[in-house]
């Protein structure tokens, strides 16, 4: 009789749960938003949003506090895993910060006291005479221009692409042979643009400061991706762009990190500490804010902070608001711009 008693329980609870579109169980973070008011001009941005766009498959996850609510479209689902592209990004800059918490390296440390790969060579850059440079706040390029960690971390290095010679890989061996020959597109710190190559150096230098026989994913995983207890997530690279793309994940997985990020969700010390440094100014030109790991905005009055990626068919994004313990994720099965949506929502929640 016990038995079926709790089998009769389990069976209410899960249709309860199901009717909410939010998966609950033991371990899952999340309670379900009960503003209806909220939920309908969620739903009623999305399909505005959907329509405007012409696009079918989209997955969208709201946070407030610990509650959250999902709103799917098309084929994609909280659950449906994606390659989030350049955000992975955001867990490279997070690994700096963890790196400075440890005291293992510092954002104005020179990348090249890192590299103890015999015969590697780490570009410089000749700094024109009388180039101005925006207010930073680590270091500009020394006069002799070697590369700072910061400099990678922000995207603002002024190194290029990786050249994959039409491979879907790319090892630390074709990235120091790159190297050797590399130009700079602008001046370190004048300018913001994404460069994988940039990315895998500063990979590179993270391992190696650490330990020069250490694997660069299981670091990431072990120092920053599980303290967010993304467990339907993966990296689908094991090589010297691991922190650049390559990493596939769900909106409810984002949704977590968000949590996690924002402060919503408790965590270690450690976790909190390098969360708090990621999520520090390091760069700006008056106009747009960088911190390691994320855009800065502001929207009402708060900080918002942003990361879009886009990569194998699909684009991705996730903003969060500390102040208020609330985000989003998003993930949708087009390369395409997400932050008109992403604005949206979050106004709505904010004014809700």
């Amino acid at each position: 009789m016990k038995k079926m008693s709790a089998l009769l329980l389990s069976l209410c609870l899960f249709l309860l749960c199901g009717c909410s579109g939010i998966n609950i169980s033991g371990v899952s973070p999340f309670r379900n938003i009960r503003d209806d008011s909220l939920l309908s001009g969620i739903n009623d941005t999305l399909d505005a949003w959907v329509s405007d766009n012409g696009i079918s498959d989209v997955s969208l996850g709201v946070l407030k506090g610990t509650s959250a609510a999902f709103a799917n479209r098309g084929q994609l689902n909280e659950h449906s895993k994606a390659g989030i592209g350049q955000m992975t990004g955001m867990f490279t800059g997070l690994l700096v910060s963890n790196f400075e918490y440890n005291s293992w390296i510092d954002r104005d440390q020179f990348v090249d006291e890192w590299i103890n790969t015999a015969g590697a060579a780490v570009p410089s850059y000749e700094a024109e005479s009388g180039l101005s440079l925006p207010s930073l706040s680590m270091n500009s390029p020394s006069s002799d221009g070697r590369l700072t960690v910061g400099q990678l971390a922000c995207a603002v290095s002024g190194l290029g692409e990786f050249d994959t010679f039409g491979k879907s890989y790319a090892t630390v061996g074709m990235m120091y042979n790159q190297l050797d020959e590399a130009g700079f597109l602008f001046a370190p710190s004048s300018s913001v643009s994404p460069s994988s190559l940039g990315t895998a150096l500063l990979c590179e230098c993270l391992r190696q400061s650490y330990n020069m026989n250490a694997n660069f994913v299981n670091l990431i995983n072990n120092q920053v991706i599980v303290k967010m207890d993304m467990q339907e997530s993966e990296f689908e690279k094991k090589d010297a762009l691991a922190g650049f793309d390559g990493y596939q994940s769900t909106v409810y997985d984002l949704l977590k990190a968000v949590g996690y990020l924002s402060g919503a969700f408790d965590s270690d010390e450690a976790f909190e500490k390098t969360v708090e440094g990621a999520l520090s100014e390091v760069w700006s030109d008056g106009e747009t804010s960088l911190s390691l790991a994320f855009n800065i905005e502001q929207m009402g009055g708060y900080t918002v902070y942003t990361r879009q990626g886009m990569g194998d068919g699909y684009s991705s994004y996730i903003a969060f608001v500390p102040e208020l313990d609330t985000g989003i994720s998003v993930i949708c099965s087009e390369n395409t711009a997400l932050d008109d949506l992403a604005g949206d929502i979050l106004s709505l929640i904010l004014n809700a």
